[in-house]
């Protein structure tokens, strides 16, 4: 499990390919990898994000996992960590404690099946969303929102 995390957190919001994965690890059986990754979703250490929200959680490959506090990603890797990275984990981390997160098709996350969300630093522009009837831009190092853009610090109240 330990190692699991390490993988993760090396390269979080990370992509599963779960035969590499797995034989990196020496696990030879997919299913007993996505149970593995299931245990860290439900003991909160990790954040599962699948394009679905019904069914078996626990048999269904995730698009992406992300750990399941931004504060772990220095915990279990000793490189600087990428601000992109911490933006999301964060996002990811106090969202899905009152909301259905779900990955989006275009920008980072869907919300409730209804609003899209971008991350990103102050210069980030609204280019990838701006076709998207609800979409957002989340941006870091902003005091005040405007227009369709909100401050990413005003997610941790959520919590």
């Amino acid at each position: 499990m330990k190692k699991l995390l390490a993988v993760v957190a090396g390269s979080a919001p990370y992509t599963p390919n779960l035969s590499k994965t797995g034989s990196d690890l020496f696990i030879t059986d997919a299913r007993t990898l996505l149970k593995y990754l299931n245990l860290l979703d439900q003991a909160e250490l990790i954040s599962l994000l699948s394009k679905e929200s019904k069914g078996n959680q626990q048999l269904r490959k995730p698009n992406k996992i992300y750990l399941g506090n931004p504060n772990y990603i220095q915990c279990f890797t000793s490189k600087d960590p990428d601000p992109g990275t911490v933006r999301e984990t964060f996002f990811m981390n106090q969202l899905s404690v009152v909301a259905d997160v779900k990955n989006a098709k275009k920008g980072d996350f869907l919300v409730n099946d209804s609003l899209v969300f971008e991350i990103g630093g102050r210069n980030k522009k609204l280019y990838q969303t701006k076709e998207i009837e609800n979409a957002w831009m989340c941006l870091d190092d902003l005091e005040t929102g405007f227009a369709r853009t909100i401050p990413l610090w005003l997610f941790g109240f959520l919590y």
